[in-house]
């Protein structure tokens, strides 16, 4: 919660917050802003993103030997493609007294390989699947978590990428 004092934009303004309108993008910045009523005036209060989330892929291998997609006559499924290591790290946007322990972020996020396509040509190990939704709950740090990747078998498409 945060408490606004009106005298702080005007000593005299009088019925600051008789009324109230939010939950709106006026200032069309991505964040919803406040219309607060006083007598004969309005104050907009806009918004103000206070934590800010990053997140990193990396893939090791950066590209996947042609030896492991490439068919023969004797095609061994659920070949290992190599690993993606997603890290997330939510940072503070303000200067405040908040500390490491005064915040908890909520995260959820899903990955996708091959999103548009029909026929799968690379899953996750963990959920055998070619998506993968994960919630985390952190303060201000990174979580990192890496995740094996698996070709299901002969791969048509071997020059545009899976992510």
């Amino acid at each position: 919660s945060h408490r606004i004092i009106g005298a702080h934009f005007s000593p005299g303004l009088q019925y600051f917050g008789q009324s109230l309108s939010g939950g709106k993008d006026l200032t069309m910045d991505g964040l919803m802003d406040l219309a607060v009523g006083a007598q004969g005036h309005l104050l907009l209060l806009r918004a103000q993103p206070v934590l800010r989330l990053e997140a990193t892929m990396e893939f090791s291998p950066k590209k996947v030997a042609r030896s492991v997609f490439a068919c023969q006559e004797q095609v061994l499924k659920n070949k290992d493609a190599g690993e993606v290591r997603v890290c997330l790290r939510v940072r503070k946007n303000t200067k405040d007294r908040l500390r490491e322990g005064d915040i908890q972020s909520t995260v959820t996020y899903d990955l996708a390989l091959d999103p548009v396509r029909s026929r799968i040509r690379a899953f996750f190990d963990e959920t055998k699947n070619n998506t993968r939704r994960r919630t985390q709950v952190f303060g201000l740090m990174q979580k990192c978590e890496t995740l094996k990747l698996i070709l299901p078998d002969c791969v048509d498409d071997s020059v545009s990428p899976i992510i």
